[in-house]
Order: structure tokens, then sequence, then C-alpha cells
């Protein structure tokens, strides 16, 4: 059996780097507003799950009345440790520890700013022998709450015509506010020698 100590962590209001990973704080990080950790009341301490079993973790949001309109964030950590090790039977204890995270993304009503802009659109190089062909889209949220672009990179041939349709993020994907998230689509079907153009919408 193992027993489940939980914590409730911040999550700033950035990734770490542009791959779309949260990156998680005991306090909030420069005081920025986007945390609602301190919101957030777990409702056990600890829980023992049997092998191959299933616990529900309650938990309770209370926003404030002052909270500011847009998105806010946390997470849930759940770590795993052996009943030995946290008991410390035994003279020596060596404990490998795991945890897993649940993201919140909760949005205030009020005023909700939904912008932001590609800030790069590029390919490693501009002249390939074959495919694949690697496109990487660089995406600013600028607005006050998480968002999830979506679209297609299209590519023409040289006479203008449409060859082939490729879609961008189509697993949905959010970027948090004041952050950028990079983006990977690759081409690898396709044949013939050509100039190509391609066009990316979001």
């Amino acid at each position: 059996m193992w027993k489940l100590e939980k914590w409730a962590s911040w999550l700033p209001s950035f990734a770490s780097g542009e791959g779309g990973h949260p990156q998680f704080s005991d306090t909030p990080i420069g005081g920025l507003g986007y945390s609602l950790a301190s919101w957030t009341t777990v409702g056990e301490e600890s829980i023992v799950i049997a092998p191959g079993g299933t616990a529900k973790i309650p938990f309770t949001i209370s926003v404030p009345q002052n909270a500011e309109p847009g998105g806010h964030y946390a997470g849930i950590l759940v770590g795993s440790f052996s009943p030995q090790a946290l008991e410390g039977e035994g003279s020596t204890i060596v404990a490998i520890g795991s945890a897993i995270a649940s993201l919140i993304l909760l949005t205030v009503e009020g005023e909700i700013i939904e912008a932001g802009s590609i800030r790069e659109f590029r390919t490693p190089k501009s002249l390939y022998e074959h495919l694949p062909v690697e496109f990487t889209i660089r995406f600013e949220n600028t607005g006050n709450t998480h968002v999830s672009p979506q679209g297609n990179i299209t590519i023409y041939d040289w006479s203008d015509n449409k060859v082939y349709e490729l879609p961008v993020n189509a697993e949905g994907g959010n970027v948090l506010p004041n952050s950028v998230r990079e983006f990977t689509v690759v081409w690898s079907e396709g044949e013939g020698y050509s100039k190509y153009e391609a066009v990316v919408t979001l």
C-alpha cells in the first residue's frame, strides 16, 4: 500500500521555457496576480490507497470578492511515499518519492482580454533536398487569460496552388498570460521539386 501526501503549490503565470511545461513554486514569484493557490484548500492531508485502487481528493476554491478578472492558475501536487519510509522503520531507509500534478485553470468574470500574436514563424533552413520540413511557431499571449491558439499552415507551390495543409496545436495546448509558447509542426508528405510558400493562420 502507498500513502499519498498532498500539498497545493503555486503555479506562476509563466511556463518553464516555451514548451508549455508549468513551473511550480512554494511561494508566489514576483507578486504576480495570476495564482489561485492561496484560494485553494485541499480536504485531505494524507490518504492510503491500496494497489490498483483509486481515491477522490476533494478541494475547494474560494474566490475573493476583489479578485482580478482573467485567468488564475494553480496546481495540486500529490506525492507517493512508502509507509516504511514515512514511519521510519528499519535502521536505514532509502526512499524514492514521486509526484503528479493536476492543473487548475480558472477564469474570473469581468474584463476578459483574449489577445496574442505570432512572434516568429520559421524553418531551420530555407533549402531542403527532401521532406520532412519542420516549422516552428512562437505564439505570445498578451491578454489576461489563457488561450488555445489553433489553425493551419497552408503550403502553396510556385503557381500558387494549395498543395497541403497542416494543423497547428490540434491537441488544444494552452498559452498562459504574459508568456510565449512554441509549437512545432512537421511536413512529411508530398513530392516534387519546387519553390513553396508556407502561410500560418491562427
